[in-house]
């Protein structure tokens, strides 16, 4: 095993709630530092593509990383007697490279705005020659063919788990027009598109999960 990913906050036990502890971004970058042949990627906290974009960039800074919650100094310090990214000896940890990050709840609920940009931002590719974006609608209408074909594979692998694939196709485009008006519309049109959708199957007799 070469590859390992983060989700840097310590263990919630039932005496800690409901406090929640500081996520420990930094550690991520340290465990790069010391094992640099073995592959690190960040998981958690992370709400936009600038936050994706700093700890990537951040390889071997020998600054701790700002905005991070367990950056302090020993006056803010862990129970071992030493800020998370400072030593108790006062020097700042050393930053490995992190080969990735992950991106949950901020995607499924802002994916429009959260990853419309992605392609240029972090992996450097460049914007179309004529200026060209896919609009939102566009990709409605692609995603729309890739999940009829995966719902018509399912129906013959496994027809008893087809309701529950469709309501799983539909989350990632559901927040599509988030924060924009129609968005909440856009969302009961979504549903009310599953009932209707449900309802003539089981109509029909089909298998229902």
């Amino acid at each position: 095993m070469r590859s390992f990913s983060f989700f840097l906050r310590f263990l919630l036990l039932p005496h800690h709630l409901p406090q929640i502890p500081p996520l420990k971004h930094a550690f991520a970058g340290r465990l790069a530092a010391d094992f640099p042949s073995l592959r690190f990627s960040l998981n958690g906290g992370l709400e936009t593509l600038e936050d994706c974009q700093h700890h990537l960039q951040s390889h071997l800074n020998s600054a701790p990383l700002p905005n991070d919650s367990s950056a302090s100094t020993s006056s803010s310090s862990s129970s071992s007697g030493a800020s998370d990214e400072v030593s108790s000896t006062g020097s700042a940890a050393r930053m490995g490279p992190l080969h990735g990050v992950m991106l949950g709840r901020a995607a499924v609920a802002r994916p429009w705005h959260l990853l419309a940009s992605v392609d240029e931002l972090l992996y450097h590719e460049p914007p179309p020659v004529d200026g060209a974006y896919r609009t939102r609608r566009q990709i409605i209408e692609e995603y729309t063919v890739y999940a009829e074909e995966q719902l018509a594979i399912c129906q013959v692998v496994q027809p008893a788990y087809a309701r529950k694939l469709c309501r799983q196709l539909v989350r990632p485009v559901a927040n599509l027009f988030a924060g924009e008006p129609g968005g909440a519309k856009f969302r009961q049109a979504l549903d009310h598109g599953l009932q209707v959708r449900e309802i003539g199957r089981a109509g029909s007799g089909e298998s229902r999960a």
